[in-house]
């Protein structure tokens, strides 16, 4: 599984779009990129990382995966975009929005009917909270007894609930313009973990304790997206929740050597046990009314 922008999916889409394809027997993923009013370079980076996105999909599962770029990034817009997609859509994967935004489209096409939302951050979170266990069972450390400190927890706002999905016993939130570094280091002597997403922290307030966002979130996008969608095949339009997020860090910790941090994308094992663990969950707790609210926040 390759990062690569050669796509058949993405020649397919320049030449006629997702409306156009009609493969029998395959489910198709739509993979959406949202240009927003900043540089054409990060216009140009998000296109690249929707085209990266979607020849993955295509080379790792059983599923067509359609570039689908988008020239609004007004979230009602892109939700009554995503909605009017045909139905053989089972899911679509939301690159360029920020936070409340895409959350703000999650719910708005959930409520119409429409495909499942899948945004770029909900599987760099599942990604993150999985590198969270590996580097706690590292060091023998029970998730419930484990005291985590995050800087930045307003870039991954899910984060915190997924933590606490995966039995974190603690977690303390650090702001930088508000707390002097010292001030970081005196609470990381009382404390196992530091994911600085804001990176904030020096090497040695935490050193060997420290998380980190990685450069291109692609890197830990791809580890969970492929798996994430055999998951969901059966269940076709359903939220995705802090449950399923959670069933996909446990998968992917699951399948970690004992001393590494993450998985490579090459693991064979990697897509089927992220697979069977989503459908496990989504079959045992199928999501309701109610509990979908909560997972779609309104900003």
């Amino acid at each position: 599984m390759s990062k690569t922008t050669k796509s058949a999916a993405a020649e397919h889409t320049r030449f006629g779009g997702i409306e156009n394809v009609t493969a029998v027997g395959i489910a198709t993923v739509g993979v959406a990129a949202v240009r927003t009013p900043s540089t054409r370079a990060r216009d140009r980076a998000v296109w690249a990382a929707m085209e990266n996105y979607a020849a993955l999909i295509t080379e790792a599962i059983p599923t067509r995966a359609v570039p689908l770029p988008l020239t609004q990034n007004d979230p009602a817009a892109v939700a009554a975009r995503l909605t009017q997609l045909p139905s053989r859509v089972a899911a679509v994967f939301l690159i360029g929005l920020d936070p409340a935004a895409t959350a703000q489209v999650q719910r708005a096409v959930h409520t119409r009917g429409g495909p499942t939302v899948i945004g770029e951050l909900d599987v760099v979170t599942a990604t993150l909270g999985a590198a969270a266990m590996s580097a706690l069972r590292g060091r023998n450390i029970a998730p419930r007894r484990a005291r985590l400190v995050v800087t930045g927890a307003g870039t991954v706002p899910r984060l915190g609930p997924l933590l606490i999905a995966l039995g974190a016993g603690s977690m303390t939130t650090w702001r930088s313009y508000d707390t002097p570094d010292q001030r970081l280091r005196d609470v990381m002597a009382r404390s196992d973990l530091l994911l600085d997403l804001a990176d904030a922290a020096p090497d040695s307030v935490a050193p060997g304790r420290r998380l980190r966002l990685p450069g291109d979130l692609y890197d830990y996008g791809a580890l969970v997206l492929p798996g994430l969608l055999r998951g969901l095949g059966r269940h076709r339009r359903v939220p995705l929740t802090v449950e399923v997020l959670a069933a996909c860090a446990r998968a992917l910790a699951l399948v970690t050597a004992a001393d590494a941090i993450l998985p490579g994308l090459d693991e064979r094992l990697l897509i089927p046990a992220i697979g069977r663990h989503v459908d496990r969950v989504l079959c045992e707790n199928p999501p309701s009314v109610a509990r979908s609210a909560r997972v779609f926040p309104i900003p």
